[in-house]
């Protein structure tokens, strides 16, 4: 007895699935004749027949994946492969599938304003299209379709690594602004410092006259009485300080109106301790008042921001000049809010720096660097304006922008 040895069938990686649309049934018959037996890349061809363009919708609405689709032009209409061809691109939103018209009737669709007018790979007529051409065109097409469905992964893994990208920025910046609120937090300690020394040795040294005159029997109703009241005025200040750092620096959740004199006058009441301490010649210009509606803490930390950068600048130089100006200037549906000294300006190799993170000329712990980048990030993102600083005449001058079509009203 002889046995023979069976022979293995081959396995291969799936179907490419295409779709032959023509009212002909010959043409059906030997589209699937030819690629019968067609194999291209170890996967064979699974043929899908329809006859009309309402059947065609239905199926392509399926969850069937065509690589390529032969295509009729004229079929119950003249223009019914083209009506096909936009429903497939423009409804389905599918610029993958590889589409071969194919004609009987040239005359009728110019094969160059087709291919240019409709997303079409490729035009033949009936006739040319022989068992070898067919078949080349079916290889070509398949190949395109694969080439592209690579780059859609390319832009799928893209688009992940982009939103991955964001995330990560979006956490970065959270920490930033965690940053800036603790150097903030370390600026409105400094701040308090400087205003508070004087009035506390006050305090301490009426105090301290108190106790000398218990010590030494020397009490008077009326001394006691006027040194405790001016302890207690004095503490009264020192605590409504506290009171005007704290709702300076506290977020704004919703938009106000604010007179802008009222705006800077709160500013200089920020400022002024350290204009008074460092012997800054102040001048404040600005046209009118204007009502402006916006985030009124923001725009009040920038601007303090500004000026104790400008008297940061003096104190790194020595002159008896120290003239700082707040200018305020409406121009072309803008507020422009500038502040200008005269401290020499910024060093031209530094210049294009200041606005990025952790760039800092400070050594203290309150100049981390993030002051005039956090600024900025604030005045572009939630504020609608833009914030510049340039080196201008004998210093330099920080300018804040404000579009006035948001900003002013009434």
């Amino acid at each position: 007895m002889i046995f023979k040895k069976k022979k293995k069938e081959k396995a291969f990686d799936g179907y490419w699935n295409i779709l032959v649309v023509d009212d002909e049934e010959e043409v059906h018959s030997i589209t699937n004749i030819v690629l019968k037996n067609f194999i291209f890349k170890n996967r064979k061809v699974k043929l899908y027949d329809t006859y009309n363009i309402e059947d065609t919708k239905e199926i392509l609405s399926s969850d069937i994946d065509f690589s390529l689709i032969f295509l009729d032009i004229v079929m119950e209409t003249d223009n019914a492969g083209l009506l096909i061809t936009k429903f497939i691109r423009d409804d389905l939103k599918n610029d993958t599938t590889r589409i071969i018209l194919r004609t009987g009737q040239p005359g009728n669709a110019p094969e160059q304003k087709i291919i240019i007018d409709y997303d079409i790979n490729d035009y033949k007529e009936k006739t040319e299209l022989t068992a070898t051409k067919l078949t080349t065109s079916v290889v070509s097409s398949l190949r395109s379709y694969e080439e592209l469905l690579k780059i859609k992964d390319h832009e799928v893994i893209l688009e992940k690594e982009v939103s991955e990208g964001i995330i990560k920025l979006r956490k970065k910046d959270k920490q930033l602004q965690h940053q800036e609120r603790l150097c903030q937090n370390v600026e409105i300690i400094n701040m308090l410092a400087h205003q508070w020394r004087q009035p506390l040795n006050d305090i301490v040294m009426n105090m301290n006259n108190m106790i000398l005159d218990i010590e030494l029997d020397e009490i008077n109703k009326d001394s006691i009485k006027s040194t405790s009241n001016l302890i207690l005025n004095k503490s009264q200040k020192l605590s409504d300080q506290i009171d005007g750092f704290l709702s300076h620096y506290k977020p704004n959740e919703k938009k106000s109106d604010v007179s802008l004199d009222g705006l800077l006058k709160k500013v200089l009441s920020i400022v002024d301790y350290r204009i008074v301490t460092d012997k800054i010649s102040f001048v404040q210009e600005f046209d009118e008042d204007f009502i402006i509606h916006t985030y009124e803490n923001e725009v009040e930390q920038i601007i303090v921001h500004l000026i104790n950068n400008a008297i940061d600048a003096y104190n790194k130089i020595d002159g008896s000049s120290r003239n700082l100006s707040l200018i305020c200037k409406s121009s072309k549906h803008r507020l422009i809010i500038s502040v200008v000294d005269e401290a020499g300006g910024i060093p031209e190799d530094i210049i294009d720096e200041i606005f990025d993170p952790y760039f800092s000329t400070k050594e203290e712990i309150n100049g981390a660097g993030l002051g005039l980048y956090m600024s900025r990030l604030l005045v572009e993102k939630h504020l609608n304006g833009h914030l510049d600083v340039f080196n201008k005449n004998k210093g330099c001058t920080a300018e804040l922008t404000l579009e006035l079509e948001d900003y002013i009203h009434g």
